[in-house]
């Protein structure tokens, strides 16, 4: 919808023009509206009032460019959002505001569902880390390349070594038989899993440990696998 908007007073306001989009929008005529522009204003959710209003007078102040999301109530009585954005210039020493007003539920729509969507990862990655975090067995997450991603307290615990030796790092560089490395990869890729494989692993300051290791590819498209492993014998 297209409008000009006169600021008579603080409080008033007077339509000079406004394009036949009003009558989709707020269910009345243009005529309607130049003769009550209440009938605009008085549709703006009451919890988006002061907001609208601050927004105005800063706009105002400023001889700047007015923009604002605002929900309004439908002439049937559902609720949208509008996008208002209009530009102030002076006319006969009265503020003018030319702009326009899109409806953007949609939009809003899509916004809302990817926050809740960002919202239940972020509880489930939460959550994910708190499992792995709280691991009596080892469990790391290796990317495409065989470079571990993400580790449990308890890796650190059985190899030795400080998370940030790690992380980065190939799993490929804590087997102390690069054999035993190839083997698994080969059994992994042909199964897409593997259970109970049993392998040398190097243990800092230490003797070398046994590691029996559980793997199974985490995505469809086998960029990530997730290993659950425990030691079997020290």
């Amino acid at each position: 919808m297209i409008y000009q908007v006169v600021t008579l007073e603080e409080n008033k306001r007077k339509f000079n023009y406004v394009s036949d989009a009003v009558n989709k929008l707020y269910g009345v005529t243009v005529e309607e509206i130049k003769e009550n522009p209440n009938l605009i204003y008085d549709r703006v959710h009451k919890d988006d009032v002061q907001m609208l209003i601050k927004k105005e007078n800063e706009a105002m102040k400023k001889m700047a460019i007015f923009k604002a999301e605002v929900r309004v109530i439908n002439p049937d009585g559902s609720i949208r959002w509008s996008y208002l954005i209009s530009k102030p210039r002076i006319i006969n020493n009265l503020i003018c505001w030319d702009g326009i007003e899109v409806d953007i539920s949609e939009q809003k729509e899509i916004e809302f569902d990817l926050q809740k969507a960002k919202e239940k990862a972020e509880e489930s990655e939460k959550k994910y880390r708190s499992v792995v975090e709280n691991m009596i067995d080892g469990f790391y997450k290796a990317d495409v390349n065989g470079n571990a991603t993400l580790i449990s307290p308890s890796v650190t615990k059985l190899l030795g070594f400080d998370e940030s030796e790690i992380i980065g790092q190939p799993i490929s560089s804590f087997y102390a038989h690069p054999d035993e490395r190839k083997i698994f990869l080969e059994t992994l890729k042909k199964n897409e899993r593997v259970e109970e494989y049993s392998a040398e692993f190097i243990k800092k300051g230490c003797d070398n440990i046994i590691i029996e290791t559980n793997c199974q590819f985490e995505s469809t498209n086998r960029k990530y696998f997730r290993i659950h492993s425990r030691t079997s014998n020290g």
